[in-house]
C-alpha cells in the first residue's frame, strides 16, 4: 500500500471539494469570521512549499510563531508540503524570549522562522537574543503569493517528521516529540473511531475550537481532523474564549457544530462565567461529541455543565471522556462520559477501552504487568506512538523503548509517566508518576488528595490545588498543600481568615484520617497565582516558588503541624 500523508488528504479534499470551506476564524470582537476553501488552503501550501524548495530548506526545522489566525494553518501544512519539521510555537509576550522559547530553540538548528508581516519585528528581536551568530531566515508567509496549483499532489519525504511537538513542560523541562506522518494518519483513524462510536456524525461535520494551535490538542483536533474527514473547522483564539466563554456555545449553536471539546477547566470556566442573557437564542443540541481530555476529568464538573446547559439543549451523552499525550501523538483512549451518582466523589473517571490499533497495560516499578484493578505505571504501543525526543537518545530510550521483565518478548512500550488501572478492560486515570509523593515510605496520589480538598469549599479553586513535598529526604522535610481561591471571592474570604485558619486544620485532620498523611502547612493565593505551563496546567516543577511570602502574596499561610 502506498504511503500517504495529512498533506496528501489536503490535496485530495482541494480536488473534491474545492471550494468547500475548510477553515473560518472569528477574531475578537469580529462578527464576520475570515475563511478559507480547500483549494484556496492547497493553493496557499503549495506557495509556501515552492518558497521553500528555492530556500532548499527541505528536511529542515521550521519554527511557527503566529498569532491565532489562519495563517499559521497555511504555514503548517506548508511545511509538510515542502518537507520540513514544522516546530509550533506562540509568541512571548514583548520583545524577550520567555523559558519555553529558550528550551525549545537550545537544541534545535532551526533553519526558518516563519511568521506575519505585524509579528516580524517582535519575533526577529526575541531571536535574536537566542540565534546569535546562528544562520537561519525570518519569513513572512502572509506575503508569499499564491498561485493555480490545482491537481498538483506534493512528493513526501516520509523520512522528514511533520511534526516536532513540544511537551508542556508541567513536572520538567518541555522536550521535543517526533511525530510522523504514519503517526500522525493512524491517530486521525483513531480519533475517528473514537467519535464515530460515541455519536453518529456526518462526514463533513462542523467543529468549533479555541484550543491553541501550539499544543497536541488544538494543533491534531482543531486543525488536522477537520481536513481528514472533508469537514469544517470553525476556530477563535484562546484568549477570546478567556475573556468571552459564551462565544464558544454561540458558535457551536450559530453553526450547528457536532463537535466541540477542551480540558476540564474549560466546562467548570463555561459555568461560573456565563451568563444566561449570554445564552439567549443558543441552541446546544447539535453538539454530539463534547470532548474532555488533556488533564485530568471531574465527573463533579460534567455533572455541573450539564445541569447549566441542558436547559439550551445540551444532551447528557454529549460528554466524551479521552486519554492521550503528545508522545502518542495526541489520542490513546476515549468513550461516552457516563456520570453515575457514586462517580461523583472519585477523581478518575473512565476513559474507555484503548483502540483497536492501540494496547495499554499496567506496570508496576519492577515493570512486570499488573492484573485489572491494580494501579501502577500505564504504558501504552502502537502505530500512533511517536518516534522520540529529538535529539535526546538517553529519554528516548527510557520512555519509548521500555521493555517488561516478566516476559521473553523483545516488544516495547511507551512509559507514559501515568498512573491508572484496567477494571473491565476499561483504563482509569490516577495522576502523575512524578506527581506522586512518597512519604516514610509510603505513596500518596497527589491529585486525589487535591481533589479532596479542592471540592471541600465553592471558593476554592479546583483546578488550582497543588500538594507538594519540600526538602524531602531531610529532617524538616515538609508536606504543604497550596490552594488557590477565586478572585470573585477574596473579599469575602479575607473577611473570615480566622474561619479559614480553623478550615486549615480541620482539612489537615481529615487527610490524616482518609489518606493516613500529615500535612505540615496550607497556604491559600488569589487565583491563577500557581505558576502554570503554556497550556494552563499547573507548573509542578516550580510549584515550590509560592512558598515564599516574599516572592506571592500570601491571603493566608497556616502551619498544622
Amino acid at each position: 500500500m502506498q504511503q500517504q500523508g495529512v498533506s496528501q488528504v489536503l490535496a485530495q479534499h482541494a480536488q473534491l471539494l474545492g471550494d468547500k470551506k475548510a477553515y473560518s476564524y472569528y477574531a475578537p470582537r469580529a462578527t464576520r469570521p475570515t475563511s478559507i476553501t480547500y483549494r484556496r488552503l492547497h493553493e496557499r501550501a503549495c506557495a509556501i512549499a515552492d518558497l521553500a524548495t528555492q530556500h532548499q530548506l527541505a528536511g529542515k526545522y521550521a519554527l511557527l510563531m503566529y498569532p491565532p489566525g489562519l495563517e499559521f494553518v497555511e504555514a503548517f501544512f506548508g511545511c509538510m508540503y515542502g518537507n520540513m519539521s514544522a516546530i509550533p510555537m506562540y509568541i512571548p509576550l514583548g520583545n524577550e524570549p520567555d523559558n519555553r522559547l529558550r528550551s525549545i530553540t537550545s537544541g534545535i538548528d532551526v533553519a526558518v522562522v516563519f511568521t506575519t508581516r505585524d509579528k516580524a519585528e517582535q519575533v526577529g528581536y526575541q531571536l535574536e537574543k537566542l540565534f546569535d551568530g546562528k544562520d537561519y531566515k525570518i519569513i513572512c508567509t502572509d506575503a508569499v503569493r499564491a498561485f493555480d496549483f490545482e491537481g498538483v499532489m506534493p512528493e513526501l519525504s516520509f523520512d522528514v517528521p511533520p511534526l516536532i511537538q513540544f511537551t508542556s513542560g508541567s513536572t520538567a523541562n518541555p522536550k521535543g516529540v517526533i511525530v510522523g506522518h504514519d503517526n500522525l494518519l493512524a491517530n486521525l483513524q483513531m480519533i475517528q473511531r473514537g467519535f464515530a462510536k460515541h455519536a453518529q456524525l456526518r462526514a463533513d461535520e462542523t467543529s468549533v475550537s479555541w484550543l491553541p494551535f501550539f499544543h497536541d490538542m488544538g494543533l491534531i483536533w482543531s486543525i488536522l481532523y477537520p481536513v481528514y474527514t472533508g469537514g469544517s473547522a470553525v476556530l477563535m483564539s484562546p484568549n477570546d474564549f478567556l475573556h468571552n466563554p459564551s462565544k464558544w456555545l454561540q458558535l457551536i449553536s450559530k453553526y450547528s457544530a457536532s463537535v466541540g471539546g477542551a480540558p476540564n477547566f474549560a466546562y467548570d470556566y463555561c459555568v461560573t462565567r456565563i451568563r444566561d442573557e449570554q445564552l439567549e437564542g443558543v441552541d446546544l443540541s447539535s453538539w454530539q461529541v463534547a470532548f474532555n481530555g488533556s488533564e485530568m476529568i471531574r465527573a463533579t464538573t460534567i455533572k455541573r455543565f450539564i445541569e447549566r446547559f441542558s436547559p439550551y439543549g445540551f444532551a447528557h451523552n454529549a460528554p466524551f471522556f479521552c486519554y492521550g499525550m503528545a508522545e502518542t501523538t495526541l489520542y490513546v483512549a476515549g468513550e461516552t462520559g457516563v456520570i453515575a451518582e457514586q462517580g461523583l466523589t472519585q477523581l478518575n473517571v473512565s476513559v474507555g477501552k484503548a483502540d483497536e490499533l492501540a494496547e495499554v497495560i499496567i506496570v508496576d516499578e519492577q515493570k512486570h504487568k499488573l492484573a485489572e484493578g491494580e494501579t501502577g505505571e500505564i504504558w501504552v504501543r502502537g502505530p500512533h506512538v511517536a518516534k522520540g525526543y529529538i535529539n535526546n537518545p538517553k529519554a528516548t530510550a527510557d520512555t519509548f523503548q521500555a521493555t517488561l521483565n516478566d516476559s521473553d518478548s523483545e516488544q516495547t512500550y511507551l512509559r507514559t509517566g501515568d498512573l491508572g488501572y484496567l477494571n473491565d478492560g476499561k483504563l482509569h486515570v490516577v495522576g502523575r508518576l512524578k506527581n506522586m509523593l512518597i512519604v516514610n515510605g509510603k505513596n500518596y496520589y497527589g491529585e486525589e488528595i487535591e481533589y479532596f480538598v479542592s471540592k471541600s469549599r465553592d471558593y476554592f479553586v479546583e483546578t488550582g490545588a497543588c500538594l507538594i513535598q519540600v526538602n524531602e529526604g531531610l529532617e524538616d522535610a515538609e508536606v504543604i498543600f497550596i490552594q488557590e481561591i477565586h478572585k470573585s471571592r477574596l473579599d469575602e474570604v479575607n473577611g473570615q481568615l480566622p474561619q479559614l485558619e480553623a478550615l486549615a486544620m480541620t482539612l489537615s485532620g481529615q487527610i490524616l484520617s482518609e489518606y493516613k498523611l500529615a500535612v505540615h502547612r496550607f497556604i491559600f493565593l488569589g487565583t491563577s497565582r500557581l505558576p502554570r505551563t503554556s497550556s494552563g496546567k499547573i507548573d509542578r516543577a516550580r510549584a515550590d516558588e509560592v512558598t515564599s511570602p516574599q516572592l506571592f502574596n500570601h491571603v493566608l499561610d497556616v502551619y498544622t503541624r
